[in-house]
């Protein structure tokens, strides 16, 4: 807990019955969290602001609950953002089957403008359940760095300049910075992201070979490069 507005705020708590992991799993809109979110990130007046999140304020981020159980690389994941539109690749009903679902999930029937959702972030029930409130916000404030405003031919904060987003700003999908993302490592310390205190103990020794251009060996180098 922490003070903003004079007003203590007490993060939201995932609802019991996901508490528990599930092979199968369930998943249950957060929408307390996309408040708490606003008001712990993107208000000037909390000790948490930061302005590289700014952008999200002309957003619309779709939070979720789940207590299935995920694990990439032998990692378990306990957070995952992701684009909100539909994969080209799937089929006319499959867009409109989760195109609907987003609807009834997310909308907000007392909203002026028609609904477009453009993130959408998960959270590992289980895993939050039981995490502490500085374990929580760099969990979130993780996520929300990958909700980025995109960038120009210039590297500047790019924007829609006609149409019906005009003025609104371009979103994409950011991928780490290194191990993960600067600014948190910058707010809650090496350890909230994963291998950068490790990093840190190489980093203290001189280097055990020669240098040499990594971007002949790593093959994401390479197609990025190509």
């Amino acid at each position: 807990m922490y003070l903003v507005n004079s007003d203590i705020l007490v993060r939201p708590k995932p609802p019991l019955r996901l508490h528990e992991p599930d092979d199968f799993g369930d998943f249950e809109p957060a929408k307390e969290v996309n408040k708490w979110v606003g008001q712990t990130f993107l208000d000037e007046r909390s000790a948490l602001f930061d302005e590289e999140h700014s952008h999200l304020l002309q957003a619309n981020v779709g939070y979720l609950w789940t207590n299935a159980y995920n694990e990439t690389k032998q990692v378990q994941v306990i957070g995952q953002a992701s684009l909100a539109k539909p994969h080209p690749a799937l089929g006319k009903w499959q867009k409109k089957e989760l195109e609907w679902l987003y609807r009834k999930w997310f909308e907000d029937p007392k909203a002026e403008e028609g609904f477009e959702l453009d993130f959408i972030i998960r959270i590992y029930a289980p895993d939050a359940a039981t995490a502490n409130d500085m374990e929580f916000c760099s969990l979130i404030k993780h996520e929300l760095s990958h909700c980025a405003q995109g960038l120009d031919e210039y590297k500047n904060p790019a924007w829609y300049k006609s149409g019906p987003k005009k003025g609104r700003p371009k979103l994409v999908l950011k991928d780490h910075d290194f191990a993960g993302f600067h600014s948190n490592v910058r707010d809650f310390g090496p350890g909230a992201e994963r291998g950068v205190p490790e990093l840190l103990e190489i980093v203290k020794q001189p280097p055990r070979v020669a240098w040499v251009d990594v971007s002949r060996m790593c093959g994401n180098c390479l197609q990025l490069n190509a």
